[in-house]
């Protein structure tokens, strides 16, 4: 749109000044420079989910716009038939689905009701609560917020009482309750459907990395995060890896530090979690999914 364009060739002119009264600037100012403008744009541009359906709305000539500046929500079509969306949520939503999902006692309760597998689960409020619920549910388990979304502070595969305990004094600092829930491994898939009916499937992978025989651990998570696909927020279809004491943690339990070397074709796990927004990718498996 009008206001999103004006702003990039704002900041484009605004670098490109910059190079031209600074004639000797080194790769790594430069560098910097357009990070700096990468990330301005980025500000103010709309997430890959939200550009999907513009792509759509417009090979069907379906009119669209911004409501404001400065504010992700679009506008599709006008009059009385007009929807508008912001990220994945549209006015098509349901408020009380909506509601159900961000509360996860609730939506385990309502998934068990209809015969789906949920696994136990208790809702705690204290650190010493999880350990003693972990120990009655029986290890490994998952410990993750009350309320939230996009795996933010979900941890999985917890296998002491200790380990529980300190993951969930951790979580409590930024959450009022935790669920406290037994593990059942298996892959990750995110089933789309559109007016009742089935239209898409995509197998989750956790972020990993694999060895080369030459690079650190560190150097590896460098180099994945080079793609070009990948950036910050869902601007990109992909968001960088962060190294951060989740990480850490992870490849410690792998016997890996960041400056170890991976044999050539280890797979070396980053997030237990299987979130674009912990770095993890998608495969398209719509083709292969069962019928049922």
């Amino acid at each position: 749109d009008f206001f999103y364009a004006a702003e990039v060739a704002k900041n484009v002119t605004i670098f490109f000044n910059l190079l031209l009264k600074t004639p000797a600037l080194n790769s790594a100012q430069t560098a910097k420079a357009l990070i700096q403008l990468e990330n301005i744009c980025e500000h103010f541009a709309l997430d890959q989910s939200v550009r999907a359906m513009i792509t759509e709305a417009e090979k069907r000539d379906i009119p669209w716009f911004r409501i404001a500046p400065k504010f992700r929500d679009v506008q599709f079509g006008y009059g009385h038939k007009q929807q508008r969306m912001r990220e994945t949520l549209s006015s098509k939503e349901n408020i009380l689905a909506t509601t159900y999902s961000r509360d996860k006692d609730f939506s385990s309760r309502l998934l068990g009701s209809v015969g789906l597998p949920v696994g136990k689960f208790v809702t705690v409020a204290n650190a010493n609560e999880a350990m003693a619920q972990a120990k009655l549910i029986g290890f490994p388990v998952v410990l993750k917020p009350l309320s939230g979304g996009k795996g933010i502070d979900v941890v999985i595969g917890l296998r002491t009482p200790e380990a529980v305990f300190n993951v969930a004094k951790d979580l409590l600092s930024r959450s009022s309750k935790l669920i406290v829930q037994s593990y059942m491994p298996g892959d990750d898939h995110r089933l789309l459907v559109v007016a009742g009916k089935f239209t898409a499937a995509a197998r989750r992978n956790p972020a990993s990395v694999t060895g080369d025989g030459q690079n650190t651990v560190e150097q590896l998570i460098r180099i994945a995060n080079t793609d070009p696909r990948r950036g910050y927020n869902f601007y990109r279809l992909m968001n960088y890896i962060l190294i951060d004491e989740e990480l850490r943690r992870l490849i410690t339990d792998q016997k890996l530090t960041l400056s170890s070397v991976p044999e050539k074709g280890r797979k070396v796990r980053l997030r237990r979690t299987a979130n674009i927004a912990a770095g993890g990718d998608a495969v398209d498996v719509t083709d292969i999914i069962h019928p049922d």
